[in-house]
């Protein structure tokens, strides 16, 4: 067929039916990020109702992370320890006292 039929659908939307192409659809989803941490001093070796902490304590404190439901990938979590004091080892992940922690 020559030249343009004027019964085609080609997008242009005249008439109004004529809608065969339109924009890409395109959708915004906002989320409130409820990501949450928190850091307890839980005890140490000079006694848990001391918050004071002395050279030579051992200070064992309590890391929380809470992350939006779903599946959260290569997740790291860095506790940067005051001068002074040295990392002795975990105790527990979501009670698991050996690795792997689950």
């Amino acid at each position: 067929m020559d030249g343009t039929n004027v019964n085609e659908r080609n997008g242009t939307a005249t008439p109004a039916v004529n809608d065969y192409v339109t924009t890409p659809v395109i959708t915004t989803l906002t989320t409130a990020d409820t990501t949450s941490l928190s850091k307890t001093h839980i005890s140490d070796t000079y006694g848990a109702a001391d918050t004071d902490v002395r050279v030579g304590d051992i200070v064992e404190y309590e890391l929380r992370i809470g992350v939006q439901e779903g599946l959260t990938n290569n997740l790291i979590l860095t506790d940067t320890l005051p001068q002074g004091l040295a990392f002795e080892g975990v105790s527990h992940i979501n009670g698991d006292t050996s690795t792997p922690y689950s």
